[in-house]
């Protein structure tokens, strides 16, 4: 048997064991214990850090300092659902009490005291679907790079359908080259389902040196101490596996297959990541760099931000290489720029960027001026160059659930249209001062949402609006709370309103009326739970942020990015969509001043 295949023991106990020592390399430990209901376990972390994975079954984890109480909720990985985890730093110890039948997953590497022991809860672990076809899966990382919760670890867990492939293309991370790739040990822990299957995965190098195929069952542990390492689900079995990797630094970046491996011409699309450029490293900047840290089928090439602290915080998250924004443009190994600037300087970038030839995503709104919004989108149009505008609401799982419905018919025909979004807090004078107004900065995220879900062209709107607050926004010749009457071509409505403060939280909430019925989309919460006493019901707050509110609609939108740098056809936002939102905004300003419905042909000429 191969030495990179490591079997269980047995079906009881420590069935893995896995040590720098008997795997002969530096970073990565792992075991699994299968414990029955009333067994424990524990164990010195030394000079390592930990983190268990609740991998099937419930427990209760502690160390000597935090009683995590018992844990866990799945009682088979294919139940698909998020794990529970715990982090454990080194120079202390850990234990885990079995409350049901149940395996514990030990993942270790060297720590450095730089965290304190924490529960990784399943509400902190997103779910990223990656690839596509055939190459499709589904991630949850529980401790990637992204998340700031481990010394050295990276630990994520991949479901792979049957008859799918997964780490596909074949890619590796055995060398650290800048920003491009980073050296991490690799431990696959492999499930089965049913467990009387197989699954095969190959380790090997371009230079044919390492070269091994394993059949793998249910319970195998794979090492991967250096090389490309897929691995294919035949059909009627679907596999599962829990990775675990470190190395000298705490960052995932991989190099796809050589020229040996390319794939055929017309299938490049699955074949290495997509090479993007980030011109803006402030909130939004950061938070689209998160997103592409989440994604195996994309890297961030090259960031630009004349504030060098913003881009040197994005240098040390991703490894990209900070530059210029004319230098970002110019690159040729950018395939896609990402805009995420002051409004001001959009235009003029989307400008640049279609004349080097690069797809081009930018936040909205394209320019607060529309005569300018408008000679960018020709610019585009006219280089041939797709135009992604950064609507990011239209990516929301629940908004998106609701379109769906409309478009099946389950409603009837759309007749009333119901938006409301509330910040938490009003921004700074600052951000006031350059934002260009509620309607065009936050309202009009809004417009876009009902163009999207009335399905035509917006012809009218009716607008009101009052300074409220503690005076911010008057000074900057601005409103905090407004309403909106939009009429589309046909004469359906849609009434939106906005405020700048919410005390209870980030509220964003739609109806949409029809002839045959009503579909909605509420505020998602951290929890189902419920609490009763004599006060009343209460239940989890609101999400803070829009960051919070909308990560997994941010993740999408960069996933569809990529397919478009790739060449790809989804739906998204486009110029057209932004200059048209962008128009509906200046009719709504108009509207406010002159205390009357104006319609949006009036303002601009577009619908």
């Amino acid at each position: 048997m191969t030495s990179l295949l490591r079997r269980p023991s047995g079906k009881a106990g420590k069935v893995i064991e896995v040590t720098p020592e008997n795997a002969g390399w530096r970073y990565v430990g792992f075991a699994v214990h299968a414990l029955e209901a009333g067994e424990s376990v524990g164990e010195a972390t030394g000079e390592r850090e930990v983190i268990l994975v609740l991998v099937e079954g419930k427990a209760r984890l502690s160390t000597p300092q935090v009683d995590f109480g018992v844990r866990g909720a799945r009682m088979s990985v294919f139940e698909r659902t998020k794990p529970h985890a715990v982090y454990v730093p080194n120079g202390t110890s850990w234990s885990a009490h079995a409350a049901t039948d149940c395996v514990v997953a030990v993942c270790s590497a060297p720590g450095f005291g730089g965290h304190p022991a924490a529960a990784i809860d399943p509400d902190r672990i997103p779910l990223v679907e990656r690839g596509k076809g055939a190459n499709t899966r589904y991630v949850h990382p529980i401790a990637m790079d992204d998340a700031d919760v481990a010394d050295s670890l990276l630990v994520t867990e991949v479901f792979t359908p049957q008859g799918n492939w997964s780490s596909y293309p074949p890619h590796r991370h055995d060398a650290d080259e800048g920003g491009d790739m980073t050296r991490l040990e690799e431990i696959y822990y492999h499930r089965i389902h049913p467990p009387q299957g197989f699954a095969f995965q190959r380790v090997f190098t371009e230079d044919g040196e390492l070269d091994e195929t394993m059949a793998v069952s249910d319970g195998d542990t794979v090492l991967v101490p250096r090389g490309h390492h897929p691995c294919g689900a035949p059909y009627g079995y679907d596999l599962y596996y829990l990775n675990v990797m470190a190395g000298p630094k705490r960052q995932w970046r991989l190099e796809p297959s050589g020229p040996r491996l390319d794939l055929p011409a017309g299938r490049q699309a699955m074949n290495g990541p997509v090479r993007l450029g980030l011109l803006g490293a402030g909130r939004i900047g950061h938070t689209h760099v998160r997103s592409i840290a989440g994604l195996e089928d994309a890297r961030l090439a090259a960031v630009a931000d004349p504030d060098e602290a913003a881009a040197a915080s994005v240098v040390r998250m991703t490894g990209a290489r900070a530059a210029s924004a004319e230098e970002v443009l110019r690159d040729p190994a950018v395939e896609g720029v990402i805009i995420a600037t002051p409004t001001h300087l959009h235009a003029a970038q989307v400008e640049r960027a279609a004349e080097s030839g690069k797809a081009i995503f930018c936040e909205k709104p394209i320019d607060l001026d529309l005569s300018r919004a408008q000679r960018g989108v020709a610019a585009a149009a006219r280089c041939g160059v797709p135009l992604m505008v950064g609507f990011n609401r239209r990516f929301d799982p629940s908004f998106r659930r609701l379109r769906d419905e409309i478009d099946r018919g389950r409603i009837g025909s759309v007749e009333l249209v119901q938006i409301t979004s509330r910040d938490p807090a009003p921004p700074p004078m600052e951000y006031l001062q350059r934002s260009g107004g509620l309607f065009r900065d936050m309202m009009i995220h809004d417009f876009d949402m009902a163009r999207f879900l009335l399905g035509e062209p917006v012809v009218e709107v009716m607008a009101a609006g009052s300074a409220l607050m503690d005076g911010d926004a008057a000074a900057a010749g601005d409103v905090d709370t407004a309403a909106a009457v939009l009429r589309s071509a046909s004469g359906r409505l849609c009434l939106i309103s906005n405020s700048r403060r919410a005390a209870y939280g980030y509220d964003q909430r739609i109806e949409v009326h029809g002839s045959r019925g009503m579909v909605s989309a509420g505020n998602p919460a951290a929890t189902t739970v419920t609490r009763a006493d004599r006060s009343g019901f209460a239940a989890d707050p609101l999400d803070a942020s829009f960051t919070d509110r909308y990560a997994a609609a941010y993740r999408q939108e960069i996933v569809t990015f990529c397919a478009v740098v790739r060449g790809g056809s989804p739906a998204y936002p486009d110029g057209a969509d932004g200059l048209a939102a962008l128009a509906i905004a200046d009719a709504a300003s108009e509207s406010l001043a002159a205390g009357r419905a104006v319609r949006v042909q009036d303002v601009s000429g577009a619908s």
